[in-house]
Formats: structure tokens, C-alpha cells, sequence
């Protein structure tokens, strides 16, 4: 049975407790429904066999990742969104434990608004709406579809 986003919604783990993320992520179905964002000038340019390692749960992230200044689009570029079937195998645990740990606290530009986030106490992590999964480099996902989306800027 394959667990969609929404099931996810309420169970982010972003955390400075690595048991929590462990368990987050051990609690994960053995296949899972990621999204990958690629800005490209058309759909032939993708190399489905290098879809790259960072992935995310949240379709609507991906969807909109074009309003964050560090995925601006380029010249003719097209955002294609991936999604695909993983297995929980797949999952880079290591990586993905280091991406969602709350390890220092500092300073933070938000990408989004741009607006500078203040963390001093690191209360939450800065980038925990991207529900990251990190992939092994080796793995091969099931791609399920390709979306071509038209940008609204």
C-alpha cells in the first residue's frame, strides 16, 4: 500500500532529538510517493536516470518552489515535477537524519519572503517546510508521471 502526502501532513519531523527522526522515518511505508522539481528548457532534457538525491513528501512545495529565490528559473526554463515510487530501501537515512536535525541555532533567511528569520534558540528548523527525504544515488524510482507546469510569476 502506498501512503500519500496528506497521511504525512501532521507527522513533520524536524527535530533535535535524532529518535524522533528515526522513528519518523522508520515509520515510513515500505513504498513511498516522493516529488522532485527540475527546471529545464523542455521535457526531453531530462535524465531520468540522474534525477538527483533531494526529494520531497510535499507535492505543493515542489509545485511552488519557483517562489523561493535559490530555485529562480532561468531564461526559457519549465518546471517539470517528478513524482515517483520509492522504497523505503531507497532512503538515504544517514543524509536524510542530517537534513531534518536541529543542529545549531542562528540566523536564517527565509526563501520565500526573503525575510530575515531570527532563531537564536533554534525553536524549529528553517527549512522544515520542504518535508525533505534524501534517495541513494543508486536508486532507480518507479517514475509514475511527469507534470509540466506553467509558471505564474
Amino acid at each position: 500500500m502506498i501512503r500519500k502526502f496528506q497521511e504525512f501532513i501532521n507527522e513533520k519531523v524536524y527535530t533535535n532529538d535524532i529518535s524522533e527522526i528515526e522513528d519518523y522515518l522508520n515509520d515510513l511505508p515500505d513504498t513511498i510517493i516522493l516529488f522532485r522539481g527540475i527546471f529545464i528548457e523542455d521535457e526531453s532534457g531530462i535524465n531520468m536516470d540522474e534525477l538527483g538525491e533531494h526529494w520531497s513528501e510535499d507535492y505543493m512545495f515542489v509545485r511552488n518552489m519557483y517562489h523561493y529565490s535559490t530555485f529562480t528559473p532561468s531564461g526559457d526554463d519549465i518546471l517539470f515535477i517528478i513524482t515517483a515510487k520509492f522504497n523505503k530501501s531507497d532512503i538515504d537515512i544517514k543524509k536524510t537524519i542530517d537534513k531534518r536535525l536541529i543542529k545549531d541555532s542562528g540566523h536564517f533567511w527565509d526563501e520565500l519572503t526573503g525575510e530575515f528569520i531570527e532563531n537564536p534558540e533554534m525553536e524549529y528548523h528553517p527549512y522544515e517546510h520542504e518535508q525533505e527525504i534524501i534517495i541513494k544515488k543508486e536508486s532507480k524510482p518507479d517514475i509514475i508521471k511527469v507534470d509540466k507546469i506553467e509558471l505564474d510569476y
